[in-house]
C-alpha cells in the first residue's frame, strides 16, 4: 500500500513539474516577445529620430538655399541698377557730344 500511495506522489509530483516546466517555457516565450517588441520599439524610435533630424537638416539647407538665391536677385538687381546708371550716363555723354558738334 506505501508503495502505492508513494508511486502515486511520484506520478502527480512528476505531473505538477512538468506542468510548472510548461508553464515556465511558455512564460520564458512570452518575456522573449516582449523584449524582441521592446527592442523594435527601441529601433522604431532611433529611425523617427534620425528621420527628424534629417529633416530638420533639409528644412536648414532649403532656408540656406533660399536665402542664396534672395542675395543673388538682390545682386541682380543691383546690377541692373547700375547698367541703366551707365545707360543714361552713356546717353548724356552721346548728347553732349552732339551738342559740342554742333557748336563747333
Amino acid at each position: 500500500v506505501l508503495t502505492a500511495f508513494a508511486y502515486v506522489g511520484h506520478y502527480q509530483a512528476e505531473r505538477e513539474h512538468r506542468r510548472y516546466y510548461q508553464l515556465y517555457q511558455r512564460m520564458s516565450a512570452t518575456a522573449a516577445e516582449a523584449e524582441r517588441r521592446r527592442q523594435e520599439a527601441e529601433d522604431q524610435r532611433a529611425e523617427a529620430e534620425a528621420s527628424k533630424k534629417e529633416v530638420e537638416r533639409a528644412k536648414g539647407e532649403v532656408e540656406q538655399q533660399r536665402e542664396m538665391a534672395l542675395l543673388a536677385k538682390a545682386e541682380a538687381d543691383r546690377q541692373a541698377r547700375v547698367a541703366q546708371s551707365a545707360q543714361c550716363v552713356a546717353e548724356n555723354l552721346r548728347a553732349r557730344a552732339e551738342d559740342l558738334v554742333q557748336e563747333l
